[in-house]
């Protein structure tokens, strides 16, 4: 089997977590003031969440000064059972913000009214809250998209800079969408998420979703005319996720574009080993790489134009092709984190789905279509341009870095139809066509 050359393998320890789903200032300010970068206003109050004031500090950077916004929705098992928050709050704070970078956070809890906006500034102290935060008076659904849109027009109105960068922290869904929120039993869907990104940001520089099965082509091409680079996993991000937020500093510092920050965030992702959230035992060990991958937006275009005619072309011989075409998919593996779970959504590799129907084409004489082969070539050439570093977990050998589902009741469904890539191109069809006993 034929698969992609340009991941990096790294050897890791077993996978222990798996996903739980139940659904998974004033512009005045001078700028020159470097103790907003250490320090929060002492005009506050003090608790284990930071320090509490009535407005946060807010300034313009320098000219190629960059701003990251991230969306921590936990109002689920994430901080209910596992306790997430604060960890991560204080992986923020190691980096802290400084004269050419901002970190602002968004976080919502599983209590009731515990919204909050955080300034982040640096702190070597990780079981210590020192930023400032504003706390809201009102409880968010951070399922809704115009939640997470009020975030990046306020964040980048306050805080504009020359590179915006968005992280999404939450539970990821694939092509359902992303940032669970229990309380009001909501999700932010993919057509939504790309509304809120235009209404909030109109183009943002880096996606980062530090959530599992986000990284498809159902995802990526939804959000393909506003974000430049995106950088996700199509399996399973363990728990306390990424950890390349305490890098980012440096990373930015040594990046030229969009594509080297990208590539830094996928190389210097790691947990130290450890499952931050202690959710299992505080001395568990967790490995420290996963499958995680950055893709160039602008190449979704081409990629899919080259899937969709592979589509076209399997569907007008679903006569022939239908048993060959059925037998690839069951030969296709399952990735981790449904192996973890008790349900397959039908999430597979888009790199071992071609792979497979190229095998079966070419084990059968009679059904050996020359068109067909070269066009499952070209389509793998264009998810190669377009994924330009991968970082894969050791367990999955198959897995190259962007996933597709292959479920014939996922692509039913509403939430499947309701996508652009669906609206776009015939793959739901060919996977319907597959299953059908016709």
């Amino acid at each position: 089997m034929k698969l992609k050359q340009n991941k990096i393998s790294y050897i890791a320890l077993p996978i222990i977590s798996s996903l739980i789903l139940n659904g998974c200032g004033n512009e005045n300010t001078n700028p020159n003031q470097l103790s907003l970068y250490s320090e929060s206003s002492s005009n506050s109050d003090s608790s284990e969440w930071g320090k509490k004031v009535k407005e946060l500090p807010s300034f313009r950077l320098k000219q190629k000064g960059t701003t990251l916004l991230s969306y921590l929705a936990f109002d689920n098992n994430k901080e209910s059972e596992r306790h997430e928050l604060k960890p991560l709050i204080n992986q923020h704070e190691l980096a802290g913000s400084n004269e050419n970078f901002n970190q602002v956070i968004f976080t919502d809890g599983d209590q009731q009214a515990d919204t909050r906006r955080y300034f982040i500034v640096k702190d070597k102290n990780k079981d210590k809250i020192v930023s400032s935060y504003v706390q809201s008076k009102r409880d968010y659904d951070t399922g809704d998209y115009k939640s997470l849109a009020a975030f990046l027009k306020w964040g980048f109105s306050n805080y504009p800079a020359k590179r915006k960068i968005v992280d999404i922290n939450d539970h990821g869904v694939a092509y359902h969408g992303i940032a669970v929120d229990d309380t009001s039993n909501s999700l932010i869907s993919l057509p939504n998420l790309a509304k809120a990104i235009k209404m909030g940001a109109g183009k943002i520089d880096i996606l980062n979703m530090d959530a599992c099965l986000m990284s498809t082509i159902e995802v990526s091409y939804e959000l393909r005319n506003l974000v430049d680079v995106i950088v996700s996993s199509e399996d399973n991000t363990l728990r306390t996720g990424m950890g390349y937020v305490q890098h980012l500093p440096e990373i930015i510092a040594k990046s030229h574009t969009n594509e080297e920050i990208a590539q830094n965030i996928v190389d210097m992702s790691d947990r130290l080993g450890k499952d931050l959230s202690h959710y299992f035992d505080p001395d568990s060990k967790v490995p420290n790489v996963f499958t995680i991958s950055a893709v160039k937006e602008s190449d979704m275009e081409r990629l899919t134009f080259h899937l969709n005619r592979l589509s076209r072309m399997l569907l007008n011989k679903i006569q022939d092709y239908r048993r060959p075409l059925k037998t690839a998919f069951e030969k296709t593996h399952v990735l981790v984190v449904n192996k973890l779970d008790t349900f397959d959504m039908g999430q597979r590799d888009l790199y071992e789905v071609l792979a497979r129907i190229e095998i079966e084409i070419n084990g059968n004489k009679n059904l050996k279509d020359q068109e067909i082969l070269n066009t499952i070539k070209n389509t793998r050439e264009a998810a190669n341009r377009a994924i330009f570093r991968a970082r894969i977990h050791q367990s999955e050998k198959f897995a190259e870095g962007m996933g597709i589902n292959i479920s014939s009741d996922a692509v039913q469904s509403e939430e499947y139809k309701n996508t652009a890539f669906a609206k776009d191109t015939l793959w739901d069809e060919l996977v319907e066509a597959i299953n059908s006993p016709h």
